[in-house]
Order: C-alpha cells, then structure tokens, then sequence
C-alpha cells in the first residue's frame, strides 16, 4: 500500500481535496478494489520527513526489543474519563502489524516513496481499553472475530455497547504510529481460555501456588544446615548466607524456585552465584533479563 499526497489542511480544502480526517469503513469509491494509495495532509517533503522518522524509530523498536511496534491503527474510540471532563480520550481499536518499506524516488515530488505492507502477524484488538472500560465503567465492548467480522459491523457494535455514555462515539480514522504490546502479549499468554491446558500444567501450578506438585509443602523453602549439608562447600563468586545458600542447592538439585525480596537482599549477588556454580558443573545457562 503506498502512501499518496495531499497538500495542508489549511489550503487542501481551496485546492478542492476532501481534508476529512473520518474514512467510510467500506469506501464506495472501492467498490471492492484494492486501494493502492492513502491520502495524507502534508506536502511531500513534509510527509517523507514523518515517513523516514517512523521508519527509523520502527527499525530501533526491532533491534532494541526484538519485537515489532509499527501499526496501523484502524478506528478510535473517543470516551470521556468522566461526566463533567472536558478532555476526550482517543483510544485505537484494531491495529495491524505493518512494515515501512523505503522505495524509490518519485520522479515529479523527488522524494522518497514508502510502502506499508502487513508483516504477516495477526490483527490485534485493544485488550487494555477492553479491560479499563470492565473495571472503571462496567462496560462491556465485543470481541473482534477476523474470520467474520469486518471493521465497519465491528464499529457498529461498539457503537451499540456505548450508545447509553454521552458524548462517547467511535472514530472512523486511519493512522500510522507505534504501539507497545510487550506486557500484553504476556497477559495474553496466561489467559485459560484461550489456553485450557495451562491450569494442568504441574510447573505452572507449583510457580503460582508455591506447592510442588498441587501438594501441601510449605510456600517458603527450607533453609539447610549449611556446615552439615553435602552441598556446603560450594564456591560462590560472591558471598552467601544461608537462604541463599540453601536456594542453590535446591536449584543445583533441579528444583523450580521463585526467589523474592526487597531490594539489597542479595538477589542479584544470588542470581550470579547460581551461574558461576552451573558453569562450574559443566552446565548451559540461558539468562533472561
């Protein structure tokens, strides 16, 4: 999909372009056509200027994070935090995971063209604004099927779940921007309905439960008698007292622990000790930050 040309809002309007910022969600000019270019409000040094500062700040994004926060945004809902606010919200509804491909030189602007193409990863819905409007509104919006819904009947519906808040309306808008789903996608990774086989999992079930097993073991673990254990003559880069000495020596003996403590209790120190006496054994360790 490659990126068009309008000239400012504040003369488009002379030059006799449409400057509405609010799209039809199934265009009649379509007709069921691919649409091989967006209008945009800005001249075209202007718009290649905002065009190759996203690109770069997507290319950062993936380097940084290894994950992709370029979306296209498709329609907003514009609410109000409370009855007597002046200020509206502008929340996205639908993003898609997009790339901005730089082309070649357009030969009448000279200037870059870009292309945004999907990368393949699925549609996502704005499950953040799904849970503010549960918690603080006691409101209910639908959930988006890709296989059968279409943006416009998906409005629709949301415009159905809030016709009773005033002021409240959906906005029919195309944007380009960057989105952080990172917490998200984790969020999404424990929800039991989409995965059922997640309450089974005796791993899963020890970390959030503090038992092996679903069984009756204590929540903390035990601290040995260090001079007396097997295990007591371990040599640590840095020094340990005995919970965390007895930590290792449940890890070393392949036990899943959390380790939790208020800051300058040693857990980083602990942390580097469960390493270096992994290494010493011989071990692979795979450390995530």
């Amino acid at each position: 999909m490659a990126i068009a040309l309008l000239p400012k809002m504040n003369n488009g309007s002379r030059l006799g372009f449409d400057i509405s910022t609010e799209f039809e969600p199934t265009a009649e000019s379509a007709r069921g056509h691919r649409l091989h270019g967006i209008q945009t409000l800005l001249y075209p040094q202007e718009l290649e200027k905002q065009l190759r500062k996203i690109s770069g700040e997507a290319h950062t994004a993936i380097e940084e994070t290894g994950s992709n926060m370029l979306f296209m945004i498709f329609g907003f809902l514009e609410f109000y935090d409370s009855e007597d606010s002046d200020r509206p919200m502008l929340a996205p509804l639908l993003a898609l995971p997009v790339e901005l491909i730089k082309g070649s030189i357009d030969p009448e602007a000279r200037t870059y063209q870009y292309t945004v193409q999907h990368n393949g990863e699925d549609l996502t819905e704005n499950h953040t604004l799904k849970e503010k409007l549960r918690r603080d509104f006691l409101l209910s919006i639908p959930e988006f099927d890709e296989d059968t819904d279409r943006p416009k009947s998906y409005f629709q519906m949301i415009d159905k779940a809030i016709s009773k808040k005033r002021r409240w309306r959906v906005r029919c808008q195309l944007t380009l921007g960057m989105l952080s789903f990172g917490k998200l996608a984790i969020w999404s990774g424990l929800d039991t309905k989409k995965y059922p086989e997640l309450v089974d999992n005796e791993l899963i079930k020890s970390v959030f439960s503090g038992k092996v097993n679903g069984g009756g073991d204590s929540l903390h673990a035990e601290d040995y008698k260090i001079d007396e254990h097997p295990k007591g003559d371990l040599q640590f880069i840095f020094d340990a007292d005995s919970s965390q000495h007895s930590a290792i020596i449940d890890l070393l003996a392949g036990k899943n622990l959390v380790i939790n403590g208020p800051p300058g209790t040693g857990k980083s120190q602990t942390i580097t000790n469960i390493i270096g006496c992994a290494l010493a054994e011989g071990k692979k360790v795979l450390f995530v930050s």
